[in-house]
């Protein structure tokens, strides 16, 4: 869909006023012609959660939103330190090189990093109460959102922002209580088939943070993530004139193959640490933390705690763009999700919070980029239908960050 030839903005609603959502909202209040609009659920917007890393990557998207100045407190990181802590052991100690040229690494509440961030939203942006409970795809006319309270608002592109704890799909909460309990639950976080193809709401509806990518905690650095979506969302539409036929599958063939990478990083360590635990035969609970902290450290993470999201956008050329020629998506299915949904595509006009998804037998499925076709819902669940996009030429992001 394009609005450039209209006299009106664009319309972009965005679901969830966390930092993905703050971030895209600055981010995208600097393009001309956008009218944006946040929608969280919560009756005071406040941030969930004690601390957060600022890492270099983190500061570098914080510079490019404006907003870096205005995040003035945090305990500088220089030296991590991991202990057993049970027993107080010193697991291991590790001290990270001082520049003085950059902002240091910092450990801040979470509150902090909202206030600074909502300081550069604009007054009226955000709508507070607001639980969405269906969307319905208008065709040309946009995106319907319908809320808990009775209104409905129309959009152009919806962003969700929401995080990954959505209670929106109860039915798979439900499902996944009934997996049988061992010392963990036994299932398959990524299992399925691959498809080829996926329905994509006409590139209308987008995903950032943890809302496409649950990463759980994994590398410590989710907010930075999400804003990095969100400023990338915002360069790929000012790019294109807010064409989002064309914007959406920008950013996610920049965006996608970073956090293929990841998922292959920790499927990769997970499996190091898996064949360790078995070397040590039947480990003691102490000697499985151990090996967990000593298996984690010493590589080279500096493609995510030292990614520049400015220098991936303007080393990224055009001409890069995929085709469908190019492209693979993969899509990993929970096995308790496929089991409840029975679905591998998303129908329009459909209510998330109750309809079964089913896809229609005359649905066309276009595989043009938007995330939203690889996920049940933009207000994602902890478990969720997950894709990734990998290019057969997937750029080296070792290189620059």
């Amino acid at each position: 869909m394009t609005v450039n030839s209209l006299s009106r903005p664009l319309r972009v609603a965005i679901i969830g006023g966390g930092p993905g959502g703050l971030a895209t909202a600055i981010a995208l209040s600097k393009i001309p012609n956008v009218s944006v609009n946040i929608y969280e659920q919560a009756t005071v917007l406040r941030e969930v959660g004690a601390g957060i890393s600022i890492g270099s990557n983190t500061w570098n998207v914080l510079e490019l939103l404006g907003v870096a100045d205005t995040l003035t407190s945090g305990h500088p990181t220089w030296v991590i330190l991991n202990m057993n802590g049970r027993s107080g052991e010193e697991l291991d100690r590790r001290e990270k090189p001082r520049n003085l040229n950059q902002r240091p690494p910092v450990r801040t509440q979470r509150t902090k990093l909202q206030s600074a961030l909502l300081a550069h939203v604009k007054p009226g942006v955000i709508h507070l109460s607001k639980r969405l409970a269906r969307m319905v795809d208008k065709g040309h006319e946009g995106v319907e959102l319908h809320f808990e309270d009775g209104s409905v608002v129309t959009a152009d592109l919806v962003v969700g922002a929401d995080g990954i704890r959505s209670e929106y799909l109860p039915e798979i909460r439900e499902a996944l209580a009934r997996v049988p309990l061992g010392g963990w639950r036994e299932f398959a976080a990524f299992a399925g088939p691959e498809l080829s193809q996926l329905t994509a709401w006409d590139n209308k509806v987008v995903l950032v943070g943890d809302s496409s990518h649950a990463l759980s905690g994994a590398f410590g650095s989710g907010a930075g993530f999400a804003m990095e979506d969100g400023w990338i969302l915002a360069q790929a539409l000012a790019y294109w004139k807010n064409d989002t036929s064309k914007a959406l599958p920008l950013f996610d063939a920049i965006r996608l193959p970073y956090y293929s990478r990841m998922y292959a990083h920790l499927s990769s360590e997970a499996d190091k640490r898996a064949a360790k635990l078995k070397a040590l035969g039947n480990p003691t609970f102490d000697e499985r933390v151990k090996n967990k902290i000593i298996t984690d450290g010493g590589k080279d993470m500096s493609w995510i705690y030292k990614n520049d999201i400015g220098a991936v956008w303007n080393e990224w050329s055009i001409s890069d763009l995929p085709t469908k020629s190019n492209m693979r998506l993969d899509i990993f299915i929970l096995s308790a999700l496929a089991t409840v949904l029975n679905a591998s595509a998303i129908p329009r006009d459909v209510s998330f919070a109750n309809d079964s998804l089913v896809k229609a037998e005359d649905e066309p499925y276009d595989c043009r980029g938007s995330i939203m076709c690889a996920t049940i819902h933009v207000q994602a669940c902890d478990i969720a239908v997950n894709s990734k996009l990998i290019r057969d030429d997937e750029p080296n992001y070792g290189s620059i960050g």
